[in-house]
């Protein structure tokens, strides 16, 4: 700015008024335990955003009732309707054309970007996706939702040229060690499939089915198309499923940032699923988050992966091997998966998936048009 400029800032202060807290506090105190991600205020989804936020305060992927998940909530609501007031009465009295905000999701961003919204003012959500040097903005939402609504049109036309093909297909390549990108949680993966496979202790005898988790309170929000009601439900009935089929090795990925990432999971998947199977299934096998055998090696040799909301989905696809999705991530509805929407149909691919085929040409050529316009 010139240095005659003064940029003018406001405090969240500045908009409250002297009985906000009592009035929250007693809006908060009505709102049952059980039903809080349901909850409105002021047409304002404040629930869904108090559910992200308490996830990611305690690094889990479910929300337990105890006393201190009770506290959390209860505050976490309170701020909730705190924030719809304050910033009813600050976008009112300051007129804004236009609020940037990073990322959109939890209680002070989801928040802000859903009561500009109501106020019919243009939201931009800005944040650092994968590759170093570049950001992304999106529109009137966080990217979570913008890139499962957006339509085909924006990036399935027209069709790649062979050197934008060349050009995604070496950034994907690349993303195995990660070294073009912000975040790298394999700098060295272990791509020996011989190796591989004895650390798995399975042989080239069954089909291969790759499982792979998420981070599990990573902005965890409400969305549409939700079959299971958590993470673990959808992998303990894989689990079971699968067990079921002596013809195929299960391998279950676990997503390494549960302890590479900047916020290390509280509730981590190994520790539910020796909960939950002692002893597990003889066909099942589980990678753990610390092990450096590469994600996309596994997937490579895999006959189908079966994935929940990871990344991962597009690049799996991109290879030209199926890919079953399972909740909620932007490879659903793009023409390159196979998308579950009930617990029966899932059942049935489950039964049928040593014989899914390889994707065909223009499936593949579907995910490389997507991988370009993502990257």
């Amino acid at each position: 700015f010139p240095s005659h400029d003064t940029l003018e800032l406001y405090q969240y202060s500045n908009f409250l008024k002297g009985n906000d807290f009592q009035i929250a506090s007693q809006i908060a105190s009505k709102v049952s335990f059980e039903s809080f991600r349901e909850f409105s205020y002021s047409d304002v989804a404040v629930g869904e955003e108090v559910f992200a936020s308490v996830l990611r305060a305690t690094l889990r992927g479910t929300v337990e009732d105890t006393p201190e998940i009770r506290e959390h909530v209860k505050r976490y609501l309170i701020s909730g309707i705190l924030m719809v007031r304050v910033l009813q009465r600050a976008f009112k009295a300051l007129k804004p054309d236009r609020i940037v905000g990073v990322h959109g999701v939890y209680i002070t961003h989801g928040i802000m970007v859903k009561v500009a919204n109501k106020l019919q003012i243009p939201v931009i959500v800005y944040g650092m996706p994968y590759r170093k040097g570049t950001l992304w903005f999106s529109h009137g939402a966080s990217y979570h939702r913008t890139l499962l609504n957006e339509p085909p049109s924006y990036w399935n036309q027209p069709k790649l040229s062979p050197q934008q093909e060349e050009q995604v297909l070496l950034y994907l390549q690349s993303r195995q060690s990660g070294g073009r990108d912000y975040v790298s949680y394999h700098p060295n993966p272990i791509e020996d499939v011989d190796f591989i496979l004895d650390s798995l202790k399975i042989d080239n005898s069954r089909k291969i089915i790759s499982v792979y988790t998420n981070v599990i309170w990573d902005a965890q929000i409400y969305y549409n198309f939700n079959v299971f009601k958590d993470i673990f439900e959808w992998l303990f009935l894989t689990i079971e499923e699968l067990a079921q089929n002596s013809n195929v090795w299960v391998v279950i990925r676990i997503h390494p940032a549960e302890v590479k990432g900047s916020f290390p999971t509280s509730q981590p998947f190994l520790s539910e699923i020796k909960k939950r199977y002692p002893v597990l299934p003889d066909n099942i096998r589980v990678i753990s988050p610390e092990s450096d055998l590469s994600s996309y090696t596994l997937a490579q040799i895999s006959n189908a992966a079966i994935i929940y909301g990871t990344k991962m989905g597009l690049e799996i696809a991109s290879r030209s091997i199926p890919v079953v999705v399972c909740g909620e991530t932007f490879n659903r509805g793009k023409g390159f998966t196979i998308d579950v929407e009930s617990k029966h149909q899932y059942i049935a691919i489950l039964k049928n998936i040593s014989n899914l085929s390889p994707l065909d040409k223009s499936s593949k050529d579907l995910a490389l048009a997507y991988a370009y316009y993502l990257f």
